[in-house]
């Protein structure tokens, strides 16, 4: 039998490293909170979602779906903020992690669109021109030939294996000679810097270096900032761009409506990492609803089937186009360990879901 109530994190907050290190939530038989609407028929994911946070231990998350361009479903589960007991719903704002890619190829798309910049122009040339020149000794004459179009497809060659934290670490920061806070040219010029992995165009390798790349490249053409440029040309045409915006993950920075981030009892989830010097590759924030909606957006009518993922320490989003026009976002703002299994388990879970329903 469900119960009423609030549950407590494995890890009490005054035990916790930082405020974000809670272990997982011990649900058990507490009743979770859903906030929002939906459609009778898309009930099946209410049930994929609780049982979701359940199982992972997670505090909370929200879904929206769009059928045939029409919200059907949009709902918060659980808790964007356990200390404040701030519930989610589906405009609490997330961090959507590698969904901002497709962000980046759109903002580089319309670019070319606008006659500013073609696929095959030398990405290095452009870089140059905003002050980021390779850095580190001898520079691999191969990052000459990337183009554009090898940076959007993850074919520059940039080593896939690298972490992409790499670029401001102590030990990058001292051999460098740099300062703190490190400036995003400084590490770009640091990956320009870095032996490539393999010749320029020849094979893909998945780069999260390569689209930090690409989001400084709209910076420098577009003569606007990244987030800018994101926000009036790729997102206000299809969703309301003021719900999202470009995060630095630092504590001080956090957004009021924001949810927070949390994890095991080890792995922080803010003041680790500088997302807006890498902000092509993962930067964004954004409510499950603004994505659902943009997709739906971009891809009306029917034949559409890809799936995109976003993960990072204390955050997971899946989004899926479907063949039949159905659109589905979901984030959760929690992650087990540093590696991307959640995002199959959610993924799973809202597509079985999805077999259940009976559409119209």
């Amino acid at each position: 039998m469900l119960t009423l109530g609030f549950q407590s994190p494995q890890v009490p907050k005054s035990k916790r490293l930082a405020p974000e290190l809670i272990g997982k939530i011990q649900w058990k038989t507490t009743k979770i909170p859903i906030s929002g609407s939906g459609d009778v028929r898309y009930l099946a994911f209410d049930q994929a979602i609780t049982k979701y946070l359940r199982e992972v231990g997670a505090p909370g998350g929200a879904l929206t779906v769009f059928y045939k361009g029409k919200r059907v479903y949009a709902k918060g589960f659980g808790y964007a903020d356990l200390d404040a007991k701030r519930k989610f719903t589906a405009l609490t704002p997330t961090r959507i992690s590698s969904l901002s890619k497709y962000l980046t190829q759109r903002a580089i798309n319309r670019l070319i669109e606008l006659g500013k910049l073609n696929a095959t122009s030398k990405a290095v040339e452009i870089l140059a021109k905003g002050g980021v020149k390779p850095i580190g000794g001898k520079t691999d004459p191969r990052i000459e030939a990337i183009t554009i179009q090898d940076l959007i497809d993850h074919k520059s060659g940039i080593d896939a294996g690298l972490d992409i934290s790499q670029c401001m670490s102590d030990e990058v920061i001292k051999k460098m000679g740099f300062k703190r806070p490190i400036s995003q040219n400084d590490a770009l010029r640091y990956i320009l810097g870095l032996p490539l992995n393999s010749d320029p165009g020849s094979s893909a390798m998945y780069s999260n270096f390569g689209y930090s790349l690409l989001g400084k490249i709209v910076e420098i053409v577009s003569g606007q900032s990244f987030e800018s440029f994101v926000k009036t040309q790729v997102l206000a045409p299809r969703t309301d761009s003021s719900r999202w915006f470009v995060t630095t993950a630092q504590r001080k920075d956090h957004h009021p409506n924001e949810a927070n981030y949390y994890s095991t009892e080890t792995m922080k989830t803010w003041d680790a990492f500088r997302w807006d010097i890498c902000a092509g590759a993962g930067g964004w924030v954004a409510p499950v609803d603004g994505v659902a909606e943009l997709f739906s957006k971009e891809f009306p009518g029917l034949g559409y089937n890809f799936t995109l993922f976003g993960s990072y320490t204390g955050a997971v989003t899946v989004m899926k186009v479907h063949k039949n026009s159905l659109v589905f976002a979901a984030s959760i703002n929690y992650r087990r360990g540093n590696n991307a299994v959640d995002n199959d388990v959610l993924f799973k879970a809202l597509e079985n879901a999805t077999k259940n329903l009976k559409l119209p």
